[in-house]
């Protein structure tokens, strides 16, 4: 069936998020920023990112330790059944 709207590509979407957050930085209407305290925000946003991600990465990491620990009693397993 002929589509009407055109789902936006991930560039897009991240485009338009980009758009949003920096007009809501620059054209806030409850507050105006100086410049040092827009750069401020900025770099709280990028270091709360940066905290996250390495959050992520840390559960990843432990996931897969489990995750070879339980390959290696798999093995095991399989090496006593054969």
């Amino acid at each position: 069936m002929f589509k009407l709207f055109k789902k936006k590509t991930r560039e897009q979407l991240v485009i338009e998020k980009s758009e949003k957050v920096f007009f809501s930085l620059i054209y806030d209407s409850e507050c105006t920023f100086t410049n040092i305290e827009k750069v401020q925000i900025l770099n709280n946003v990028r270091r709360r990112l940066s905290d996250n991600l390495n959050c992520q990465k840390k559960d990843l990491m432990e996931e897969s330790v489990c995750n070879n620990q339980k390959t290696d009693e798999i093995d095991s397993a399989l090496s006593k059944i054969e």
